[in-house]
């Protein structure tokens, strides 16, 4: 994220609890869970590209995740 940031580049983190994520300065904290596919379009609602860093993805989590206007 820091180095996102540093380019300029905006920053949004899909985090479960955002009132604890303790991301840098300048990070838009939006909640949600890549296991409960309901939570994602509002959380993702604006964002055009998606990096993902999770150690496994659900198959209806994936199917929630490619519905959006965004890139994987």
């Amino acid at each position: 994220m820091v180095e996102l940031l540093a380019t300029g580049t905006a920053a949004r983190a899909l985090v479960r609890q955002p009132a604890t994520a303790g991301l840098p300065e300048g990070v838009t904290v939006a909640g949600g869970d890549l296991s409960e596919p309901d939570t994602l379009e509002e959380a993702l609602k604006g964002t055009s590209t998606v990096f993902l860093i999770w150690p496994f993805l659900l198959r209806r989590c994936w199917r929630a995740l490619n519905r959006g206007p965004y890139r994987m």
